[in-house]
């Protein structure tokens, strides 16, 4: 009885599970990190004053090390920080401690 009713819960869990992943919506095609349609990350992975910024100050051995760091936070939301903090501020003028700091808060 008892291994009836492990199969029987593992059935059920195979079936939940296969329901959740009917509602997933599969992408069938390759999207682009950088396409400004699909997404805000654009404007912080591919352009923008943030992604210049952090190249002109080379805060990284290799421009592709911040490309590849996660957000901590919502794009929008990383964005709005950095303009408030850095609006007045043209690109070479940013400091770069101050720049190296925002970017550890924000990215992991």
């Amino acid at each position: 009885m008892l291994r009836f009713t492990a199969l029987l819960l593992c059935f059920c869990s195979s079936v939940a599970t296969l329901s959740i992943l009917d509602q997933i919506h599969w992408v069938t095609e390759p999207v682009p990190v950088c396409d400004m349609k699909n997404s805000n990350n654009s404007y912080i992975y591919c352009n923008g004053t943030l992604l210049m910024a952090v190249n002109f100050h080379e805060l990284y051995n290799d421009s592709k090390t911040f490309v590849d760091m996660p957000m901590r936070y919502d794009p929008d939301y990383i964005l709005k920080q950095f303009n408030t903090e850095f609006h007045n501020v043209s690109i070479e003028n940013i400091n770069k401690t101050k720049l190296k700091v925002f970017v550890d808060e924000h990215f992991t």
